[in-house]
């Protein structure tokens, strides 16, 4: 017994020097480097947004980053960003080794440690004799928990802060395209794209089928004023959200009128609104004659 704790005393004393700068002080440290890095990409990426949306202004109407990096002030602050997003890459790259070092090293110390407290365990030499043993897998549990804290640091990253521009290229083609939509006036806003409204036409159908069937119910509960009146509130209150939901495409529909006659999809657009539209005119007429009826 007292050979294996010998030889896990000979192992510690050759492990712990490898330990040395692995802390969580030197891991935060790479860990403010990434985040300063990346911030100042955000920051670079809103001088670029600014620039495409004056470039889109003054009669630029590609949405590709080829196009744009004849102008200066793209090309300067795109020139900085590709910078930023390389440092952040780096830092990156240098936490998730450090990090990973760590957890290697605490697999390899945590294997060992908990044989050795294994040992101890089922040992029947007196506690003094364990003494010295217990005293070195104190200082190997305190090494073990430091690598637990450095290890988990590359987990506490965000999406954004571990993804952001992993495609860099991929992503200012998606900045320029979306800002240089955005500000010529051509993307629409969701409530008006096509697979939303499908599924709004189908909100608004049901809701006008509850509406008219909980004003038929209220007048099979004409006997019972309790239960006729609470038909009669659901009835209104579906009305009112169907309401909110017509006019809020009516709403886009008016301010949006020249994208949405000039999109590829125009008919089906049209179409979803009339649909919506219809709905609630059909449902506000039913209701205000059960309402008149019910009287």
């Amino acid at each position: 017994m007292a050979k294996d704790w010998d030889q896990f005393e000979k192992f510690f004393k050759k492990f712990q020097p490898k330990l040395k700068g692995i802390t969580d002080d030197t891991a935060f440290k790479i860990q403010d480097k990434l985040l300063a890095a990346l911030n100042e990409a955000w920051d670079h990426e809103d001088d670029l947004v600014d620039v495409v949306k004056k470039a889109v202004e003054d009669g630029e109407k590609s949405t590709k980053v080829a196009d744009f990096m004849g102008n200066k002030e793209f090309s300067k602050s795109h020139k900085k960003w590709k910078k930023s997003v390389g440092e952040h890459k780096k830092q990156i790259k240098s936490l998730s080794g450090f990090t990973g070092n760590a957890l290697k090293k605490r697999d390899e110390l945590k294997k060992k440690y908990f044989a050795m407290v294994k040992s101890v365990k089922k040992s029947k030499e007196p506690d003094a004799a364990k003494k010295k043993i217990n005293e070195l897998l104190k200082k190997a549990e305190a090494e073990l928990n430091k690598l637990e804290e450095v290890s988990a640091i590359y987990g506490t990253l965000k999406m954004p802060e571990l993804f952001y521009a992993a495609k860099e290229d991929k992503t200012m083609e998606i900045i320029v395209k979306k800002t240089a939509k955005k500000a010529s006036g051509k993307d629409l806003p969701k409530i008006l794209e096509e697979k939303a409204g499908a599924k709004n036409v189908k909100n608004a159908e049901n809701m006008k089928k509850v509406i008219e069937d909980q004003w038929k119910a209220a007048a099979d509960a004409a006997g019972d004023p309790k239960e006729k009146d609470k038909k009669v509130k659901l009835a209104k209150a579906t009305l009112d959200k169907l309401k909110k939901l017509n006019e809020s495409y009516q709403k886009a529909s008016k301010k949006q009128d020249k994208e949405i006659k000039a999109a590829e999809n125009s008919k089906k657009l049209l179409e979803i609104i009339k649909k919506i539209n219809d709905c609630f005119v059909d449902a506000e007429k039913s209701s205000k004659k059960h309402e008149k009826d019910l009287k």
